[in-house]
């Protein structure tokens, strides 16, 4: 297997270079490792998945029989993290960044901050080389549309091409034939994704060379459809099921990420699904992908008082886990008005945290004047009002998550964090020794509102 440490990025059979990446090798190289394995011997729900699912489940039975082991491995990668030269907030296990578009850009503060951080059409030559002349550790990435093209920049960054006839042959159509039209404007074009099209290659191209000319390390896609219900364009030709849309998506990426030779990550929120043999979504497409964002993390900044329960819940804390555990970058942003939520937030954020790939976006109160926490400004000042949070010296994890009587908690070295995610007030069993951060002294039965957290220092 192809190993580029400390945070490897497997593409095809090479390396690619970045600072955050994936140890996430292709189905080829992972072919090698279980030569002799006949995953048809498996159940229908793990085949669908192929040599991915395969791959996670051994992750995940080593991670259940040697959960100390696991621990260790953990901390050695935030200490090997807080290790390097220039490295931001060194010692604090909270690690920052994002995607923005808003604001203004304060390079140093940025710079003494993040870790990583996606700044769409910003992400300018000048912007990367101030940013790494503060920090050489952090990742910046460039972000574009999946689906679309454009022929002039007027709003979310896309691949350009150079007019409608030149891309005729890649448009998405409907039944009747015609082109699907976009609701971003005339400028904006529906591609198709299928192999048959040249979009893949020509969009790999394009977004290669973005990345040479501003020095960044790789892109995040967003509006990813893994559903045709997220192909908002009408009644397409070429799609009739959701299987068409994700095989269409698989290869694609596929072939974006053997061009692009650089780490691709896409929203971690459509990752979520199940296909129609019921693999998750994210096993689908595990070895095409190199990390995720997730705009929509416990706390969605567009339904504030509908906070993700059951199932949902879940399904966010164990993709941090997994892609955090793998050395893969991703952003999980959580929305928050008030310190209370910032809290809920963040010991979410602790509760699953596996390794520093994993980052957090602070994503305050949305609204379309500000953009919320897609704006700098508003970022920096809810950081710098809450910088006891943010900057909270637990140290290395010392155990998974546990939940015992509907309450999750973790151990770190230093202090313990409590998750209640229900709709039920609930009792916390606090150690004596414990305090709340900005807070008292607490032991023993500790009353929690439902949707609350506790971050508590020794």
């Amino acid at each position: 297997m192809v190993s580029c440490n400390p945070f490897p990025v497997v593409c095809g059979n090479r390396c690619c270079q970045s600072r955050f990446g994936a140890n996430s090798p292709d189905a080829e190289t992972l072919s090698e490792g279980f030569a002799g394995m006949s995953i048809w011997k498996l159940p229908q729900r793990i085949r669908g998945a192929g040599l991915a699912a395969l791959r996670n489940l051994l992750l995940a039975a080593a991670m259940l029989s040697e959960p100390a082991l696991a621990q260790d491995a953990v901390c050695s990668a935030f200490k090997d993290w807080w290790a390097k030269p220039g490295q931001a907030r060194a010692g604090k296990v909270i690690r920052l960044g994002g995607y923005f578009y808003a604001g203004r850009v304060d390079t140093a503060w940025i710079g003494e901050n993040f870790d990583l951080i996606d700044l769409n059409a910003k992400n300018d030559t000048n912007l990367v080389r101030g940013l790494r002349s503060i920090n050489p550790n952090i990742a910046v990435y460039q972000q574009f549309l999946l689906q679309q093209a454009v022929t002039r920049q007027t709003g979310a960054q896309a691949v350009s091409v150079p007019d409608e006839s030149s891309v005729e042959a890649w448009r998405l159509r409907k039944k009747d034939g015609s082109a699907a039209s976009s609701p971003r404007g005339p400028n904006y074009l529906p591609m198709d994704f299928r192999g048959t099209s040249g979009w893949a290659a020509h969009f790999a191209r394009e977004a290669r060379r973005h990345l040479d000319l501003t020095h960044s390390d790789g892109v995040v896609l967003d509006e990813v459809p893994l559903r045709l219900g997220f192909m908002t364009w009408g009644d397409l030709r070429d799609y009739a099921t959701d299987e068409d849309v994700q095989d269409a998506i698989r290869q694609w990426l596929g072939d974006v990420r053997r061009t692009l030779r650089a780490p691709v990550l896409i929203n971690a929120g459509v990752l979520h699904g199940r296909d129609r043999h019921g693999v998750m979504l994210w096993d689908k497409l595990d070895d095409v992908i190199d990390g995720a964002w997730h705009e929509g993390w416990v706390r969605f900044y567009g339904a504030h008082d509908s906070p993700h329960e059951g199932n949902a819940w879940e399904a966010d804390i164990a993709s941090l886990e997994r892609f955090s555990g793998s050395r893969r970058p991703y952003i999980a942003s959580a929305a928050f008005r008030n310190r209370s939520e910032l809290e809920y937030g963040l010991a979410n954020y602790l509760l699953a945290i596996n390794g520093p790939s994993g980052v957090f976006q602070p994503m305050w109160e949305y609204d379309p004047v500000t953009r919320g926490g897609f704006n700098l400004d508003i970022v920096r000042r809810e950081v710098e009002w809450n910088r006891d949070l943010f900057d909270v010296a637990l140290g290395c994890p010392t155990a998974v998550r546990q939940k015992k009587d509907g309450l999750w908690y973790r151990t770190f070295e230093r202090g313990l964090v409590v998750v209640n995610a229900s709709r039920r007030a609930l009792y916390a069993a606090v150690p004596a020794g414990h305090s709340r951060v900005g807070g008292p002294a607490l032991q023993g039965r500790v009353g929690m509102e439902p949707f609350t957290g506790m971050v508590l220092v020794k």
